[in-house]
């Protein structure tokens, strides 16, 4: 008997993330009884929120690591431009501090709070102590991922964005450098 569905939809919205093209990116889950007794509507509304708020930072990162790709392959001959060489550097720092808050998000953050979750559920006497931990998980969740701070939230999609413009920076040189040489090759 599946008591949950999952659904993928772009249903939701972040208010600070609104440039994003992932932007709305939801998961759903129809949750069946007696499922939805523990997994209200406001629960996953909570786990909705958190997922629309770190997806796009771990999408920028994935992106950031094929971005030091791209450059690196520019160095094969030791030919570097100055630009990509300036580049290169600027997508270091970006990756140091994106690479560093995921990490901070995902261990710190999810992991020890997941662990801690385990442990009192395990030593729940009932339903209701049950609802009540699960409830604090999620709470210290939002905090400690500043989802209860608008400000941080906006700081952070702001540093999403300048990555994102970085990406697709390097991303329009790569088309300029084929180019370039698809029109050599051409002449030939």
């Amino acid at each position: 008997m599946n008591l949950l569905y999952l659904t993928i939809s772009q249903l939701g919205y972040n208010i600070y993330n609104s440039e994003d093209t992932w932007n709305g990116l939801t998961v759903a889950y129809n949750v069946k009884w007696p499922v939805n007794l523990f997994l209200s509507s406001q629960v996953m509304e909570k786990y909705s929120n958190i997922f629309r708020f770190l997806f796009p930072i771990r999408i920028i990162q994935t992106e950031l690591h094929h971005t030091w790709l791209h450059l690196v392959k520019k160095n094969k001959n030791n030919q570097f431009d100055r630009i990509y060489v300036k580049l290169l550097h600027l997508r270091n720092k970006m990756s140091f501090f994106i690479d560093n808050l995921w990490s901070y998000f995902h261990l710190d953050v999810l992991g020890a709070q997941w662990a801690k979750l385990e442990e009192f559920i395990s030593q729940a006497k009932d339903f209701d102590e049950m609802r009540k931990v699960h409830e604090m998980y999620l709470t210290s969740i939002s905090s400690q991922t500043f989802l209860n701070f608008p400000k941080m939230v906006k700081g952070i999609y702001l540093i999403v964005k300048y990555c994102k413009k970085l990406v697709d920076l390097v991303a329009r040189f790569e088309i300029i450098y084929f180019q370039n040489i698809l029109s050599k090759l051409e002449l030939k």
